[in-house]
């Protein structure tokens, strides 16, 4: 209880979710920050991470930049 307490306490604990711009990424992310919120815990930032360049002369970064622009809105 105390653990929770302390967890819940917004002057003493955020969490910050970091994601990359890929769907399962952003679901899990989405899930953990609801529940998150469903005990009163506190979400005061998200860090996008591994954001691909669209890099012309490399088809995997072209494909992955792509795949990743599809994404980039969070609901």
């Amino acid at each position: 209880m105390k653990l929770k307490k302390v967890m819940s306490d917004p002057e003493r604990t955020t969490f910050k979710m970091v994601v990359i711009p890929e769907e399962m990424s952003i679901y899990e992310s989405d899930r953990a920050m609801e529940s998150l919120s469903k005990n009163n815990m506190t979400v005061d930032g998200v860090v996008v991470n591994q954001i691909m360049p669209d890099i012309q002369d490399c088809d995997f970064c072209q494909a992955r930049h792509k795949i990743q622009q599809k994404k980039a809105c969070f609901n």
